[in-house]
């Protein structure tokens, strides 16, 4: 790691830390949530404003460990991920033209972001273009208009530092959403709100993750 990016990593691990010890657990639970999107995918967000929003995310290994950790999908938003413990694959796909019976074909969605309700579209084919391999201190920078999704350690929980830009797209626009099953996932039950004990409990474990 070179001297540049390991001084960029320890500021951005020195401002988590700081949030989470400062930031009121009422301040916390604002605009955080569990289960966002996948089940077992929890956040704490530090700071959300017109500018700049920010977001540390604990992954378990056993329940994200295999597989994507969520369907491929696009943002509203650029963002940069910063690994502070763990590792990850963010794998970078580009739509193509549907071919019969090709490996990689997924039915493609609408999903809109206000109602968490998804409208089918077609199949397409994603081609993976790259991956980018994230050790502890390592970043990825995705752009609205590309295609991810994440893989995380097996053998260790991951905790991702997010920050994310503002909209270039509107709220009211769908996202695309691309899926095997010719049925969208069931989204009933995901994205709750903690309580303050359970903020309490989520920033403890990740405080031991980033301050061994």
């Amino acid at each position: 790691m070179s001297t540049l990016i390991n001084r960029v990593f320890q500021m951005d691990g020195l401002y988590v830390e700081r949030s989470l010890r400062q930031l009121p657990l009422k301040k916390l639970c604002e605009h955080s949530f569990k289960d966002y999107h996948v089940r077992g995918v929890n956040y704490l967000c530090l700071e959300r404003s017109c500018n700049i929003t920010t977001k540390v995310y604990l992954l378990d290994p056993v329940e994200h460990g295999k597989g994507y950790v969520a369907n491929p999908h696009n943002h509203r938003y650029h963002f940069k991920t910063t690994v502070l413990n763990g590792s990850l694959k963010n794998l970078v796909f580009e739509e193509r033209q549907a071919q019969e019976d090709h490996s990689d074909l997924y039915w493609k969605y609408a999903y809109f972001h206000h109602t968490h309700q998804f409208e089918r579209l077609n199949k397409v084919l994603l081609h993976l273009n790259h991956i980018d391999h994230c050790e502890v201190g390592e970043s990825y920078d995705l752009s609205p208009n590309e295609i991810h999704t994440i893989q995380v350690s097996e053998k260790e929980p991951t905790v991702l530092f997010l920050q994310q830009y503002p909209d270039v797209v509107p709220e009211s626009y769908p996202g695309e959403f691309y899926c095997r099953e010719s049925s969208p996932p069931n989204v009933d039950g995901l994205y709750q709100r903690y309580s303050e004990e359970e903020v309490r409990d989520l920033r403890e474990k990740i405080l031991q993750l980033i301050c061994k």
